[in-house]
C-alpha cells in the first residue's frame, strides 16, 4: 500500500489517447481486444469515448497531434498467455511475445489500430516476493 503524502486521496487513473477516428478505435478495442464501452461516444462524428478496463478506464479523444506516439498504456490482466494467443489469432500487430520480466511480470505488447503501444502484464508470484522484500 502506498504511504505517499496523499495516498488516501487517489482512487485510480485513466489513460487518454489522442486519435484520428474515435469510432474506429472503439471498434478495435471492443471487437479485437474484448473490452466494453463505458460511456457512449460523444459527438457526430464521435469526439470522445471510454472503455472499461477492470477497475479503471481508457479514453480516446479526437485531438491533434496523434503522432508521434511517445507513451503506452499497460493493462494488468489474468491469463496473459491466453490473451496473447487470441490476439495473435485475430491478426493483431504483435510487438513482443509473452516474456517473463525480472520485476516479476509476464508481458507482451501490441500495436492498436492507431499504432499506439499497449502492454498486457500479468503479475507473478515473483513480483509478490520482490514487493514483500521491499
Amino acid at each position: 500500500m502506498s504511504t505517499g503524502r496523499h495516498h488516501d486521496k487517489f482512487l485510480n487513473a485513466a489513460a487518454i489517447f489522442s486519435v484520428d477516428d474515435v469510432a474506429r478505435t472503439v471498434a478495435f478495442y471492443e471487437r479485437e481486444l474484448g473490452l466494453e464501452l463505458e460511456h457512449e461516444m460523444w459527438g457526430d462524428p464521435p469526439e470522445h469515448a471510454s472503455l472499461t478496463v477492470g477497475a479503471t478506464t481508457v479514453h480516446f479523444e479526437k485531438r491533434e497531434p496523434t503522432k508521434p506516439a511517445t507513451a503506452y498504456v499497460t493493462l494488468y490482466v489474468h491469463g496473459v498467455d491466453e490473451l496473447f494467443a487470441d490476439y495473435r489469432d485475430r491478426g493483431i500487430t504483435i510487438l513482443s511475445e509473452p516474456e517473463d520480466q525480472p520485476w516479476g511480470g509476464r508481458i507482451f505488447m501490441i500495436n492498436d489500430v492507431n499504432g499506439n503501444m499497449v502492454m498486457f502484464a500479468e503479475l507473478t508470484e515473483e513480483h509478490e516476493r520482490l514487493v514483500a522484500e521491499g
